[in-house]
Order: structure tokens, then sequence, then C-alpha cells
């Protein structure tokens, strides 16, 4: 980023609701020269919403690690299955990983696109 000015620019146009521009403010606050990892997933989280692949898996991993929020495995394989079905491949092991280790099983689940519907639009009760 070459200005203050440049930055601002971004962000007006994060704000205004552009999933790229969250998308790379969330990486931009992830950036050890910029660090702020509550910043980064703020900016992230928006873009996952609405529907943007790539920080859908940034949100899965940070609730996977709890970088700039509490740590949730449950959240974090919602997130990588959201990923998943919006074609980011690397989220779909990143999801099984859980749902084979974890209270999460089950087989069905594993089974059927329909089933993986449910379950990422559920609260995992």
């Amino acid at each position: 980023m070459s200005t203050k000015s440049d930055l601002d620019k971004i962000i007006e146009i994060a704000r205004s609701g552009s999933a790229d521009a969250q998308f790379f403010l969330g990486k931009y606050y992830s950036d050890e020269r910029y660090r702020d990892d509550v910043e980064a997933f703020k900016w992230l989280l928006l873009a996952a919403n609405q529907g943007h692949g790539e920080a859908q898996m940034f949100v899965g991993y940070s609730y996977e690690i709890g970088e700039g929020i509490p740590k949730n495995i449950k959240l974090a394989v919602k997130y990588y299955a959201k990923a998943y079905f919006n074609g980011h491949e690397v989220a779909k092991t990143a999801s099984l990983k859980y749902l084979k280790d974890e209270v999460l099983y089950n087989q069905d689940l594993l089974d059927s696109n329909s089933d993986w519907t449910k379950f990422i639009s559920s609260d995992y009760r």
C-alpha cells in the first residue's frame, strides 16, 4: 500500500459492501507489518458472510486456532464447509478432519451434499 489515502479508499469501498475489498482488508491486517488480528477477523467475517470462499477459509482457520476470536471448532467446521461449497477444495479436508475426530462426526453427513448443506446452516444442536 503506497499511501494512507489508498488504504482509506479501500476501507470506504469495503464499508460500502464489497466482499473483495473486505477480504483485502482482512489479509492486510493479517500481514505482520500491520498485524491486528481482531481487525483482520472483522473484515474477513464480513466478506465470508457474503459468500467469499477464500474469506470463509480464513474465518474457519481463525476459529480453529483462535486468532482474533475465541477458538470454536464447530464454527471453524461450519466456515470450512461453506468455503468448500464455494469451490475451496482445501476446506473440505480441513472440515473433515474435525468431523471424523469430534462429536460432530456423522457418516450420513459425509455421504450427502444435502446433509452438508443442512449442517452448515445449523447450530449443531
